[in-house]
């Protein structure tokens, strides 16, 4: 370590690889390959968590949703497992320990409006979903769906809902000590500096990862797709709602999540599906108002016009695929740097596989000695 005017320069560290990006695909990639014997560390310029992976909802998708065109694609095959992978984890019991993450729902819901056509719920009632899929009876009515108005067949997923937050927290309780937040980085050849502050920490790797979202665009192409989310302040009687809601097509009309709000009386709403995807098209008031129109036509019974909405815009970071959208984890090879995209929060995990599967067997010795890293910072959520 040397010190110049009162600058802290901490002596250079060899490792096998720098993670760029502290968004839940950064973190998994740091917990994979520490398990496997690799000397990493990971670094986020700003917060763990500040760029997507706050602002989603917390759905680990098995591929249902894939699946709404009303026959088995091979996304919903490749992701299917998912949900077990997780729940696995979430128990103690697979491969991650995430068992200290917080559970918002067990199961996503799907609620198919009287308008949908029977091709797609007769689907979902096929052999070809039964391991996906359960049909609920009326008095099985999700949470926040039983009133007698609350018309049409719903269906219980295989997709738990987590609280990302508190899923970022676990990462930080077990591997705290290898990331480095609020930090300048720059990059020279294979080395990367970090500095915070009147620190800076120098890192030598032959491979570089970056899993920065947005910030990917520095590495390799990548497409933006953006969303403009609603989130809405409503009081607890209208209970914690988790349900796809599907009208008239295969894309679903309204994403409701339901999130903790800073006040006691009180949830927050949050909404995604099809309303995002046009908001992004309209300003903030109109994006407001088609979501509390929306509200109003799916909830009659409930009274809307007098709530807190708010919008919460996302510029959603994918790889090219042949000029589609990807629907599974996507890696672009930039010389020694790997740039990556995870495509969905749940798809996390098996983008850390693949990554692992890009690296040759760990090269630097393990120590006992590592730098002494300001604790992790983790953002919040947008409400």
């Amino acid at each position: 370590m040397s010190v110049n005017n009162q600058a802290i320069i901490h002596d250079a560290v060899t490792l096998d690889a720098v993670i760029i990006g502290g968004g839940i695909a950064g973190l998994f990639a740091l917990a994979k390959l520490l398990r496997a014997g690799y000397r990493v560390v990971l670094l986020e310029q700003s917060a763990l968590g500040n760029g997507q992976t706050l602002k989603s909802q917390g759905i680990i998708h098995g591929g249902t949703k894939y699946a709404l065109r009303g026959k088995p694609t091979a996304a919903q095959r490749q992701i299917a497992h998912l949900p077990t992978f997780w729940r696995q984890c979430l128990a103690g019991e697979g491969e991650f320990d995430l068992s200290a993450c917080r559970v918002l729902a067990e199961h996503h819901s799907l609620w198919a409006m009287p308008t949908l056509s029977s091709r797609v719920t007769g689907f979902f009632a096929s052999k070809a979903m039964q391991s996906h899929v359960t049909v609920l009876t009326g008095s099985e009515k999700p949470n926040g769906l039983s009133h007698p108005d609350c018309c049409g067949r719903f269906y219980r997923l295989d997709e738990p809902v987590l609280d990302v937050r508190s899923l970022l927290d676990v990462f930080v309780a077990q591997y705290g000590r290898f990331i480095l937040t609020d930090c300048e980085i720059e990059y020279n050849g294979h080395a990367v500096s970090a500095r915070r502050g009147d620190q800076t920490w120098l890192f030598h790797a032959d491979k570089r990862m970056v899993t920065a979202g947005q910030g990917n665009a520095d590495f390799a192409e990548q497409q933006l797709r953006p969303l403009q989310m609603v989130y809405v302040r409503v009081p607890k009687t209208f209970g914690r709602v988790f349900v796809h809601v599907l009208a008239a097509s295969d894309k679903p009309r309204l994403t409701i999540t339901t999130h903790d709000s800073d006040r006691t009386d009180e949830y927050i709403w949050y909404l995604g599906g099809n309303l995002a995807e046009k908001g992004a098209a309209l300003s903030a008031d109109k994006t407001i108002a088609l979501a509390e129109a929306e509200l109003a036509a799916i909830f009659p019974w409930l009274d809307f016009s007098s709530l807190a909405f708010n919008t919460v815009v996302i510029n959603r970071a994918e790889g090219i695929a042949n000029g589609k959208r990807p629907d599974t984890p996507m890696i672009s090879v930039n010389g020694d740097t790997l740039v990556a995209w995870p495509t969905k929060l749940a798809m996390a995990p098996m983008l850390a596989d693949e990554l692992l599967a890009r690296l040759p067997p760990p090269q630097t010795k393990q120590t006992k000695s590592w730098p002494a890293f300001p604790p992790a910072r983790v953002g919040h959520f947008p409400w």
